[in-house]
């Protein structure tokens, strides 16, 4: 029987997004960079082109994916604690039941 997730572990799991500050510092640090390089390379300087500007934009979206890859680790977490909840009832009628037909022989 695997053993229960400790009780850090569960509570940070529970947490509604435990990296919810570190995702919006990410995304506003990047997308006022991928602004700031719109607005330069708007007015004719510096960028490389539309290149730069895609590439921070796809830096700044990063957190969406990682947030939505937690969600999903909540999600398969609690499914695999209902399947040992299960397991656990389950070796406990087996024992019951042992017990029941070790008493009648």
């Amino acid at each position: 029987m695997p053993p229960a997730l400790p009780p850090a572990l569960r509570a940070w799991l529970a947490a509604r997004n435990p990296l919810f500050v570190p995702y919006v510092g990410w995304s506003a640090g990047f997308s006022f960079l991928t602004l700031a390089n719109l607005v330069v390379w708007l007015t004719g300087n510096w960028p490389n082109g539309p290149a730069d500007i895609v590439r921070l934009a796809a830096i700044a979206s990063l957190p969406t994916a990682y947030r939505e890859q937690f969600a999903e680790l909540r999600t398969i977490v609690a499914a695999l604690e209902a399947l040992a909840a299960g397991a656990r009832a389950e070796v406990d009628v087996v024992a019951a039941l042992e017990g029941i037909r070790l008493d009648l022989l």
